[in-house]
């Protein structure tokens, strides 16, 4: 599917096509198609008006109520305009598509275990005595649209850690809506958002970053955020390594002109 859409972006006929096809599709390949043409940048206002309607909602909420699979449909479903959504809203502001997802992302967030792999162990030991311990450095935090960061902090304009108390959260609790698309950055300051690249954020047998990554970083950066990966393959080459060579590691994608 990935690669008619190419086509059809490549080819700018995809519009037509949608508009005259789109009755026989699915609700679910619908956002699936909206999410990959948003991925190449190309989702034109005729479409997202075609999907943000109560027509289409109803239509989504009958396919919900007549599917056979009930066990995960729906969340896919679900989750799938959650995603589409938030795209919207980050690429596309000048559309004024409401962020509606506010609840549905709190309650997700409830089923979401904390990481507790030896990956993510590791490298918050080595983020704590690069950069600063949980006085400085937030493990396991939200984002505005939430998104999932493995860890977060903030370097003033001479690269030195901000404690967490000096600046404001990413997200602040209790909000039930997200009109500002960035973060709250002084003059010079950098929000470093660290993401550790697991195996299954790849395609399979390669180091190709599946579409959804990709636009994460994409909207992290929107947001306001500097963006460090720490990719699983590259990190676990390092078993045998130093302590300090880690942190090496580490200090050369947060401080590269360093």
């Amino acid at each position: 599917m990935w690669g008619l859409v190419f086509v059809l972006y490549a080819l700018g006929k995809f519009p037509k096509l949608f508009s005259r096809e789109n009755h026989h599709m699915r609700g679910l390949s619908i956002l699936q198609m909206c999410l990959a043409m948003n991925m190449y940048g190309y989702l034109p206002t005729e479409i997202i008006r075609s999907v943000f309607n109560l027509k289409f909602m109803d239509q989504l909420d009958e396919e919900i109520e007549n599917c056979y699979s009930k066990a995960t449909y729906p969340l896919r479903v679900r989750h799938m305009l959650m995603e589409l959504n938030r795209a919207v809203c980050l690429d596309h502001p000048e559309e004024n598509i409401p962020w509606f997802h506010e609840k549905y992302c709190e309650d997700f967030l409830e089923t979401v275990p904390v990481p507790t792999s030896v990956f993510h162990s590791e490298v918050h030991q080595a983020l704590a005595q690069l950069v600063g311990g949980p006085e400085v450095v937030r493990a396991n935090v939200h984002t505005p649209y939430y998104y999932l960061l493995d860890f977060e902090f903030v370097l003033d304009g001479s690269s030195n850690p901000v404690p967490v108390k000096e600046y404001a959260p990413s997200t602040p609790r209790n909000s039930k809506s997200q009109k500002k698309i960035a973060v709250e950055n002084k003059h010079g300051h950098r929000r470093v958002a660290v993401i550790l690249r697991r195996e299954n954020h790849y395609c399979t047998n390669s180091r190709q970053l599946l579409g959804r990554h990709q636009v994460e970083c994409r909207h992290l950066e929107l947001m306001g955020y500097t963006v460090v990966e720490v990719p699983h393959f590259i990190w676990y080459s390092m078993a045998h390594a130093t302590q300090e060579d880690k942190m090496q590691y580490l200090k050369d994608q947060i401080f590269p002109a360093r």
